[in-house]
């Protein structure tokens, strides 16, 4: 059983990429479905609320009293590095900087390791199916992005965002960040181009 919340975690934390959050406490998101609910925040942790009363809350179901079925998890990894010493990294603190964090929101610089940006990734970004979907129709009727692009879909950290900045108030690291689908193919993300190559 506990194998499946560890997998199930990692799986419900994969979907949720919505709101700033308050300096130094870390960014929370819900995803909602299928009568769960299960909050991860930008920080590392998983299911955990910063008043602990709900984190894996199954059953849900909206305006009836639920408790949490799971209150907390975070990732933890292990291994040997190339001389053999063991390392560890894991979360056993709410906030992303206490000691003994190893997990911090926000990209991390390719070149030094340090994570330069600080609370500015303090930060969960959501994109729902229906943002999506009605990009595509908007693009499908005419072969033109006409209609405003949803705030989320304008907002997303992907590779090369033009409207990264306006919409989140800082600037776009120059790096890969989030993933996203292309049509076209060259690496870029173009919420406002949905041609094909």
């Amino acid at each position: 059983m506990p194998r499946y919340f560890f997998y199930l975690a990692i799986a419900l934390q994969s979907l949720a990429f919505s709101s700033p959050a308050q300096p130094g406490a870390p960014a929370f998101h819900a995803l909602e479905g299928n009568q769960a609910r299960a909050r991860f925040s930008a920080a590392g942790h998983q299911l955990q609320s910063p008043d602990w009363k709900e984190g894996l809350t199954v059953p849900y179901l909206p305006g009836l009293p639920a408790a949490s079925t799971l209150a907390a998890a975070s990732l933890w990894m292990g291994g040997e590095d190339e001389t053999g010493g063991r390392r560890f990294a894991g979360q056993d603190g709410y906030f992303a900087d206490m000691p003994g964090t190893d997990f911090f929101p926000g990209p991390i610089d390719p070149a030094t390791g340090a994570a330069p940006y600080g609370r500015d990734f303090n930060r969960i970004w959501a994109v729902t199916r229906y943002d999506i979907l009605s990009l595509l129709a908007d693009y499908d009727d005419n072969g033109l992005v006409d209609d405003p692009i949803p705030e989320t879909l304008r907002a997303w950290p992907g590779a090369g965002n033009p409207f990264f900045e306006a919409a989140n108030g800082l600037p776009l690291p120059n790096q890969e960040l989030a993933p996203f689908y292309g049509r076209n193919g060259n690496g870029a993300y173009e919420p406002h181009s949905c041609r094909n190559r």
